[in-house]
C-alpha cells in the first residue's frame, strides 16, 4: 500500500471513530474527589474496581464469544453494577484504564452512552435512577491519538493534580475519613514512555503527596502491574511500576501500603507480597475489552522475581470453579490438563485457558474504619451472571485473611 493510500485510510478511520479530539464535544462525568480533597465517607465506604471496559464499544467481545452464544461482558458488568447500586450504597467506581480503544470525541461519547445509567455525568440516564461518581485511571489506550490526554480531561473534568498550562495530569491523591481511620487513595500514571518529560513531574509530586503522615492506610491505583502471570504480557513494563512503587514506599511510613490495584492484562489476579501484613496486588482487568490466559505460577523476571504464584486461596477457588464448569460444559481435555498441570502438561505451570475460562469480573471493596474487605465477583459467560467467589480481608490486628 502506497504512503498516500495509508494516509487516506488513516483519515477515513478518524472520521469513522470521531474525527480526533474535540473536547467541547465530549460529555463530562463526575469525579469522586479532586487532588488533595478530604472526603467524609459513610460508616461503610464501598466501591468497585474494574479496567478494560472498552468492550462497551464492541458489538460483541470477539468471534469465539459469538460462536459460544455468549453475551458482551462489559454490557453485563454495567448491568450488574447498576443492580448492586440500587441495593447497596456505592461510593464510587474506579476505572482502571483503557476505557476507550483510542481517544476521540466519538469513542468517548460511545463510552458515555454505555455507562450513563451507571455513572454521574452531563448526559441524563435513560430513566431516573441512582448513579455514582468515578475515580478514573489513565491506561495506554487513553494516549492513543491524544498524547496530551485532552479526551481524558474532558471526560472527567477536574481530574488530576494541577501541573499548570491547562495540561491534564493522570496522577492525584485524596483522603477518605471512614469512622476512626483515614484512608489515602493515590492514583498514578504508569505510562512512562507516553508521558515523556511529564514522568519526572510525577516523580517530583509523589513524595509530596504521601509524606504527610495524617493518614492510617494507603491504597494505590495504576494501570500497569508490577506482577502478572499473563504469558503474553510483560510485567513491570518499562520498569515503571517498580519505579513508582519504590518511590511511594520510600516516602511513606512503615506498613502503610495496604493494596495496589492494577489494570492492563485482560484477566483478574491476586498476589500477596510481604506476608500477612504486606501489600496485596490485585489485577482488575476483567472488564470485557479483551481476555487473556493466566498462569497459576511462574517467573516474573521483568520484575526481578524468579518465582511467584497467585494468592493460594484465590487460585484454589478458581481451580474449583474451573473443574465445575469443565464438567458442566465439557471443556476439551487439553485445557483441563493445562489448568491442572497434569498428564501431558505435568511439570509445566498450570494455566487457565481464556477461550473456555476467561477471568472476567470486578473487585468490590468495603472499608469499615481500620478494616478492609475485597470481594471478587466472577463472570459466567454461559449464564451472563456475576457471583461472589473470593474474599480477602484486612484488619490492623491480624493483617490479611483469606476465604472463598
Amino acid at each position: 500500500m502506497k504512503l498516500f493510500d495509508r494516509m487516506l485510510l488513516f483519515l477515513v478511520c478518524l472520521v469513522l471513530v470521531g474525527c480526533g479530539i474535540d473536547p467541547d464535544k465530549i460529555a463530562g462525568h463526575e469525579i469522586y474527589a479532586t487532588d488533595g480533597q478530604l472526603v467524609q465517607a459513610p460508616r461503610v465506604l464501598s466501591f468497585a474496581v474494574v479496567g478494560n471496559t472498552f468492550g462497551v464499544l464492541q458489538e460483541v467481545d470477539d468471534e469465539d464469544d459469538r460462536e459460544a452464544g455468549r453475551v458482551p461482558v462489559t454490557e453485563k458488568l454495567v448491568d450488574d453494577l447498576a443492580a448492586q447500586l440500587r441495593h447497596e450504597r456505592l461510593g464510587f467506581l474506579v476505572l482502571m484504564g483503557d476505557q476507550v480503544p483510542a481517544s476521540t470525541h466519538g469513542t468517548w461519547n460511545t463510552f458515555d452512552r454505555a455507562l450513563r445509567n451507571l455513572i454521574d455525568g452531563d448526559t441524563a440516564p435513560e430513566s431516573p435512577r441512582i448513579r455514582m461518581p468515578v475515580v478514573p485511571v489513565v491506561g495506554e489506550r487513553e494516549f492513543r491519538g491524544d498524547r496530551f490526554l485532552e479526551g481524558f480531561g474532558a471526560a472527567f473534568p477536574g481530574v488530576g493534580a494541577n501541573i499548570g498550562y491547562n495540561r491534564v495530569a493522570g496522577w492525584y491523591a485524596f483522603d477518605c475519613k471512614v469512622r476512626d481511620a483515614t484512608w489515602r487513595f493515590l492514583v498514578l500514571d504508569s505510562n512512562k514512555k507516553a508521558l515523556g518529560p511529564r514522568w519526572k513531574e510525577q516523580l517530583y509530586w509523589i513524595p509530596r503527596a504521601v509524606e504527610n503522615g495524617d493518614y492510617d492506610h494507603l491504597v494505590v491505583f495504576m494501570h500497569h502491574p508490577l506482577l502478572s502471570l499473563v504469558p503474553e504480557r510483560e510485567a513491570n513494563q518499562e520498569g515503571a511500576p517498580a519505579e513508582l512503587l519504590e518511590l511511594v514506599e520510600d516516602s511513606i511510613g512503615l506498613m502503610k501500603l495496604r493494596a495496589v490495584f492494577l489494570g492492563h492484562p485482560g484477566t483478574s489476579e491476586a498476589y500477596m507480597v510481604g506476608g500477612r501484613f504486606g501489600t496485596l496486588h490485585l489485577t482488575a482487568g476483567g472488564g470485557g475489552g479483551m481476555r487473556e490466559d493466566l498462569q497459576r505460577w511462574g517467573h516474573v523476571r521483568s520484575a526481578g522475581i524468579e518465582a511467584t504464584q497467585l494468592e493460594p486461596i484465590f487460585d484454589m477457588t478458581l481451580l474449583n470453579i474451573f473443574n465445575e464448569r469443565a464438567l458442566e460444559h465439557s471443556f476439551p481435555e487439553v485445557t483441563i490438563d493445562a489448568a491442572r498441570a497434569e498428564r501431558s502438561y505435568e511439570g509445566f505451570p498450570g494455566v487457565y485457558d481464556s477461550r473456555v475460562f476467561p477471568l472476567h469480573g470486578y473487585w468490590w471493596v468495603e472499608i469499615r474504619g481500620q478494616e478492609m474487605d475485597m470481594i471478587f465477583r466472577l463472570f459466567d459467560g454461559h449464564d451472563g451472571g456475576f457471583t461472589d467467589v473470593y474474599r480477602i480481608s484486612f484488619d490492623a490486628e491480624d493483617g490479611w485473611r483469606t476465604g472463598s
